[in-house]
């Protein structure tokens, strides 16, 4: 069967007196099969996919008052793909929502504040079958909620301070993150800047990782980072350095994924 897919999408905007609210969706499918040669397999392994995705998002944007503002947003997304090699049938589901509201405060012209807070739900199912092995099922339900809060402070129009943090809790592994973060930024002439910045990140394991072990830890960063720029009409030096320490990554003991 050849290649087959579909697509489109649509977006739809309104702008109120104080605000602006935007709307997209967007869907494809793909559809194919084929006998892939091998050397192994005289009469070559088949092949076939079919892959359908459903994405939709909605945010608002708008300003409460002179010194406040508000930014809020919902997303959902559906992907199903069905996959199968020679006698094994692979069925993949995965739904997914996030949601999240940000809220910004200027108190003068040297001192702003941003917080908010957002949540995001993944839930993630795969069939697996063939001639050799019994049906199995498998997958994993990851609901995420986090918060945080930033500061933008200006001492002077040469010296500026961004320190903010994050929580993060995690049901799937019951587990609680705090991440600060902080950058200071210092104007040394017209032409030149110094920065210095330090983060501590959190991800967890992908999904093809999560839908076989949840007994598994975040992977997490800490990112330490020295930069300095000279940008001259017609020239431009930039220079970096930087230490990243990594921990819990997902590390294979074996030749294959088991």
């Amino acid at each position: 069967r050849p290649f087959e897919g579909g697509s489109g999408e649509a977006v739809f905007r309104r702008k109120f007196n104080s605000g602006l609210l935007k709307l997209y969706s967007a869907f494809d499918t793909t559809n194919f099969e084929l006998t892939q040669e091998d050397i192994n397999y005289e009469e070559g392994i088949p092949f076939k996919l079919k892959n359908r995705n459903l994405y939709f998002n909605g945010s608002y944007s708008g300003v409460l008052s002179d010194t406040w503002s508000i930014f809020s947003g919902l997303s959902y997304t559906y992907g199903n793909t069905d996959v199968n090699i020679i006698e094994s049938d692979i069925s993949d589901v995965e739904n997914s929502v996030h949601a999240k509201i940000k809220f910004k405060k200027r108190f003068s012209s040297r001192f702003k504040l941003n917080f908010g807070t957002e949540y995001f739900a993944t839930k993630f199912d795969e069939d697996f079958s063939s001639d050799f092995i019994e049906e199995e099922t498998y997958g994993f339900n990851n609901n995420i909620s986090a918060a945080y809060l930033e500061a933008d402070v200006f001492f002077s129009k040469r010296a500026a301070i961004k320190i903010g943090a994050r929580g993060e809790y995690s049901e799937l592994f019951q587990d609680f993150s705090f991440s600060p973060r902080i950058s200071f930024a210092f104007k040394t002439c017209d032409n030149s800047q110094l920065s210095l910045a330090y983060g501590g990140f959190h991800q967890q394991p992908i999904n093809d990782v999560l839908k076989f072990d949840q007994l598994l830890e975040k992977q997490s960063t800490k990112h330490y980072i020295a930069n300095y720029q000279f940008n001259k009409e017609g020239q431009i030096f930039r220079a970096e350095a930087y230490y990243k320490d990594y921990r819990n990554l997902i590390k294979y003991n074996t030749e294959f994924i088991e």
